[in-house]
Parts: C-alpha cells; structure tokens; sequence
C-alpha cells in the first residue's frame, strides 16, 4: 500500500509541480490585483544628535507608496506616515542613509501592509550647531498718504537667533522682514510681520516673527521769504508814520498741504500802532499773520522804529 502511494506521487510528477506552480502564480495574481494603491506626499524628518546639524540641501519631501486591502489603507492619511532618517550616532562628514518610515495614528495597527519609499536613501553632510545674532531689517514698501511721510520705525525684537552649521551661518549677516506697506497710512501704527528665512539649513529660534511700530507725521516744508512789505495797522487818522525799513524777511514751517502754493497776504508783516495816542517815535514789534498750520522760525526784523506825527 504504501509502495502504491508512492508510486502515485511519483507518477506524472512533473505535471503535477507544473500545475502546483499555475496555482500559486493565479494566487498571487489575484492577490495583487485585489490590493490598492495610496500615494502621498510626506516630510522627510532628520533626526539627528543636538550637537549635530545639516550642512548640505536635501530633498524635503519623499513619495510614499502603501500597498494592502482596500478596507485596510483607505482611512490611512498622509500624516499617519512619518519618513525620517536616522543621523543620531553619525559625525560629521557625509553619510548615505536609508529613508525609513513609522506607522501611527490610523496606521498603526494595519498588517499586512506594504510600504515603499522614494527615494530609498538619502545622501547628507553633517557639521556641529552653532546659534548666532543677526540683525533684522524692516522691509518697507510703498508710500504713505500723500501729504505724510514715515519719520521713524522700530523692530521688537530687533535681531533674531538663528542656527546651523559654522560654514552656512558664516555667510549671514542680517535678515530681511516681510513687506510691510506704507500705502494710505497717514498715522501711528503697529504690526506683526514675518521674518524671511530663504535658506532650509537655517533654523529661527522663536516665533519667526518681530513687531514693527512705525511713526508717521505730516511732511513740513520751510520757507524763507524777503523783501516783504511790512504795513501799518491800527493807527488813528489824526497821525501819519513812517518806518525806519519797509520790508522785512520771514523763515516759516508747515505742512505740505499748507504750504502747497502759499502766497502771502499784503498784511503778512505788519506794525500794530492802535496803542498810540500821540505823536512821537516808538520802537515796536514786527508781527506776522500766519495762517492756520503754520509756524514762524524767524523775522527780520523783530522790533523796528516807528516815527508817528499829527496830521
């Protein structure tokens, strides 16, 4: 009997392996097209020793692939996928390292399931951390309400903490705000703004971000004025007078829109002689008749002779 069994398995043992094999070749087959694919998109994690950092550019971004039961890999998300790679024990120097992947959140207890990376590994240069202090510099852009004028800003803080490699942190001296519009402002104001970091070997310690307070005044303009005629005001008609000079220079300030096409009054400078009573010769004050929004620096003169007779 048993010599009969063994005969039987023997027999035609060829056809039999031939057939065995087109059962696991239509198995597999039909395993693989019943799995599903998920592409995503994930950020590559650098894990590495505290005294050690990046000094090279490396992609940022790798493609995961997951392979599984179409029940299984459905809820899994991009982010229940971390790729990272692994510099803990590593010195510096240049090292080729695998990318390697972890499971979490609703990933985490799905088996079987297949996890393909791209790319494999990852070539990187290390170099030991430094921090250092750099300055910051407000980005200013545009132009305030016409009539007005930015007079002074203020950044808080005004300097940032970066790290990185000794060679790349060598190079950097100051760095820059993002835009900050003056566009229409015609006052005081105060905003949040970001700090611009173009390089990704470079870490900001901190928020990334510093306050800028920015004072906005209206513009002043000068304007110094001669030969003015200096008037006389006030005096009674019994009295006639006359001036030791007739005309005088002024120096005034104001704002752009005050001073935009100003023509001064015939009375600009004038002699107040409404306090006299009789004839004689007096020495007294210069004034000027300003208009609203302006300021006298200085006149010429500041006192003068008025010589006053009777009619």
């Amino acid at each position: 009997m048993k010599t009969r069994f063994t005969s039987s398995l023997i027999q035609n043992w060829l056809i039999k392996m031939i057939c065995v094999a087109i059962a696991l070749i239509l198995f597999v087959f039909h395993r693989t097209n019943s799995l599903e694919e998920r592409l995503f998109s994930v950020p590559l994690i650098i894990e590495t020793d505290d005294i050690m950092t990046p000094a090279s550019v490396y992609t940022g971004v790798v493609h995961i692939t997951l392979r599984g039961e179409p029940s299984n890999i459905r809820g899994v998300l991009a982010e229940d996928i971390e790729a990272y790679i692994d510099l803990t024990d590593k010195g510096k120097g240049v090292h080729r390292v695998p990318v390697q992947t972890r499971k979490k959140g609703a990933a985490a207890s799905i088996e079987p399931m297949e996890i393909n990376v791209e790319p494999m590994e990852i070539a990187l240069s290390l170099d030991f951390k430094i921090s250092k202090h750099v300055q910051l510099k407000a980005n200013i852009q545009g132009l305030a309400q016409q009539g007005y004028e930015l007079v002074s800003y203020s950044l808080s803080p005004n300097e940032a903490i970066i790290e990185g490699s000794l060679d790349v942190l060598s190079r950097i001296e100051l760095l820059s705000t993002d835009a900050i519009a003056l566009d229409g402002r015609s006052g005081d104001f105060s905003i949040m703004v970001n700090i611009i970091n173009n390089d990704p070997l470079v870490r900001i310690r901190g928020t990334g971000m510093t306050e800028f307070q920015g004072s906005i005044q209206e513009i002043i303009h000068r304007a110094n004025l001669d030969e003015v005629p200096i008037s006389i005001t006030g005096l009674s008609r019994l009295f006639s007078a006359t001036l030791g000079t007739a005309r005088g220079s002024v120096s005034i300030e104001g704002t752009q829109l005050s001073m935009q096409d100003y023509q001064p009054e015939a009375s600009f400078l004038f002699v107040d002689c409404s306090s006299i009573e009789e004839a004689g010769i007096y020495t007294l004050p210069v004034s000027v008749n300003l208009p609203v929004g302006m300021r006298l620096v200085r006149r010429d003169p500041e006192m003068i002779i008025v010589r006053v007779t009777t009619r």
